[in-house]
């Protein structure tokens, strides 16, 4: 109303509505505003005009605090979330999205108690049925820390509903089918002394702090599980991890030990970088983004 008051004074008409000829392409539209929530447990950091050709998913590890935030801060190099901004000008035609999950080291009233068992069944229904990863095209898994865990016990869930339900079979299919390889950064496959620790001085660990332990059983029988599942399917693994030390708080150590985060992969590469920084390029020709970029070319181009 101030801009037409203001343009006549002037003696000026108001700009018209522009009417283009029926067989131009309409305006472009403003691009959303990203990350948008999908469900509760998927976040969509990018999605390309028309089918996807690419669904790329992240999973965040372990956080010491709240896990709200960690689908993008997991992924976040200075004011950038590099899977929205530098993947999209690589794989245009990929769909990017990151899963928020229940990883809390502290159990409270809402945090932390979830385990891994209800979480794999929990995103089988938010990921694969509901956000339909796989439904259409190939799919890259990401996974930093526990997030690599993670992806193995959904794929395991999403194995053990194959023919057991009539709305999720069909979904189940395609994402197995479709499923090409899994990349992951600093992923304690065998466990990590820092967990172990962890149960100690934390009062009252959360029920995902047991499967990041060295020696846990339960990890042990997802890994051996997992082996036979990547194998049947002929999924691509690869790993990147720490070679610094990583300080948190008194603790200074490699969180995840080669040996840990070598186990079940196609190629394994050790990089300088602790285990947070592992997954947090500083620019698009930083070793772990060049790495990733070319897992992904070779394994779906």
């Amino acid at each position: 109303m101030w801009s037409l008051l203001k343009l006549k004074k002037k003696g000026r008409k108001p700009a018209e509505a522009v009417n283009y000829p029926k067989d131009w392409p309409s305006p472009a539209k403003p691009e959303p505003a990203y990350p948008i929530k999908v469900n509760e447990s998927v976040f969509e950091l990018y999605a390309p005009v028309g089918q996807a050709q690419l669904d790329i998913v992240f999973f965040h590890g372990l956080q010491i605090g709240t896990y709200k935030t960690a689908f993008v801060e997991t992924w976040q190099s200075g004011s950038h979330c590099w899977p929205r901004t530098w993947l999209p000008v690589d794989f245009p035609n990929a769909r990017i999205l990151s899963i928020s999950y229940d990883s809390s080291a502290r159990r409270s009233k809402v945090e932390g108690r979830v385990d891994l068992k209800q979480l794999g069944e929990i995103l089988l229904e938010d990921v694969i049925c509901s956000a339909a990863v796989g439904e259409k095209c190939p799919v890259i898994m990401v996974g930093h820390s526990l997030g690599g865990i993670v992806i193995k016990q959904l794929c395991l869930e999403a194995e053990r509903n194959m023919n057991t339900h009539v709305h999720r079979n069909k979904y189940v299919k395609k994402f197995l089918k479709h499923l090409k390889g899994i990349f992951y950064f600093s992923v304690p496959h065998g466990g990590s002394q820092l967990a172990n620790l962890a149960k100690n001085y934390i009062p009252s660990p959360g029920a995902m702090l047991d499967y990041l332990t060295v020696l846990s059983t339960h990890t042990e029988e997802i890994n051996e599980a997992f082996v036979k599942l990547r194998k049947a399917h002929k999924w691509r693994a690869m790993a990147v991890s720490e070679n610094v030390i990583t300080r948190i708080g008194p603790f200074r150590a490699i969180v995840v030990t080669q040996e840990s985060a070598s186990r079940d992969v196609d190629e394994f590469i050790l990089l300088e970088e602790d285990h947070v920084s592992i997954c947090k390029p500083k620019s698009p020709d930083s070793p772990s983004y060049v790495h990733f970029k070319n897992f992904v070319i070779t394994v779906i181009y």
